[in-house]
């Protein structure tokens, strides 16, 4: 998920642009949600970035809305269905989730490394604490995953992130760019975009004038190609069992 950028004004007039992060929060108890909200209030201000912070109480309501986090912390104890089973169920759906995992006591923390999240966070005394340091871990990851393309918009050039890409679609000499931020147009043939983004591991080029990015692939069937966000494509009969099967391959790539 490509970053967002907010600008924010002070009374002198200096404007400074902050990157927004969307963070989830998976817990049964709503006093440990608050908390956690609380500490990413206080992170907002002492990094100088901005976090969006959604609780829920109910793990299956989190599966349900499919929205795209850039941190998601889950409570290991839960009793509707325990945080290892739902990050299962997460990597499932995108294996590149930066799950976190949350608990009240260190029994789980080594059973908890066969699912390879990104930190664990204990809620003790040294909560706020635990909690910066895996966040910034993440940032450093997230920084270092996040590669650029230049391309056209309406005002002059835009910078946008790879990972924000949903698909690409050939429109007369240029391509139209559509991503989480807007549509763009890169001058640049099809077959010359198609390697650039190969290289990348999660596009795949479905027909003549469309490529895809298999993150936001919600399911194929019927030759169509269904996004995350109700967009249909078409793929082309000759590229059909080649999609079927590169999409089972990246789906089967579960993390435990």
């Amino acid at each position: 998920m490509g970053r967002v950028f907010l600008k924010s004004f002070y009374s002198m007039g200096v404007m400074k642009i902050l990157k927004k992060y969307n963070v989830a929060v998976i817990d049964d108890d709503m006093k440990s949600i608050n908390l956690i909200k609380e500490e990413f209030m206080k992170l907002d201000k002492e990094l100088g970035l901005h976090f969006i912070t959604i609780g829920y109480l109910n793990p299956l309501e989190y599966l349900v809305e499919e929205k795209e986090y850039d941190f998601i912390f889950i409570d290991i104890d839960m009793p509707k269905m325990n945080g290892f089973d739902l990050a299962k169920k997460i990597y499932a759906i995108n294996k590149k989730e930066k799950i976190i995992f949350m608990s009240e006591s260190f029994d789980h923390i080594l059973e908890g490394y066969l699912y390879r999240p990104y930190g664990f966070v204990l809620k003790n005394h040294l909560l706020a604490l635990n909690l910066k340091k895996n966040v910034q871990k993440v940032l450093d990851i997230l920084d270092k995953e996040d590669i650029y393309m230049t391309l056209i918009a309406q005002n002059g050039y835009q910078k946008i992130s790879y990972k924000s890409i949903f698909y690409c679609r050939l429109n007369g000499r240029t391509i139209s760019i559509f991503t989480s931020s807007g549509i763009y147009s890169k001058c640049v043939s099809m077959h010359t975009l198609s390697n650039e983004l190969n290289q990348l591991g999660d596009f795949f080029r479905i027909n003549k004038s469309e490529i895809v990015n298999l993150n936001y692939v919600k399911e194929i069937k019927n030759q169509q190609v269904i996004l995350k966000n109700g967009t249909v494509l078409m793929a082309s009969v000759r590229k059909w069992l080649l999609l079927r099967e590169r999409f089972c391959n990246y789906r089967s790539k579960v993390i435990y």
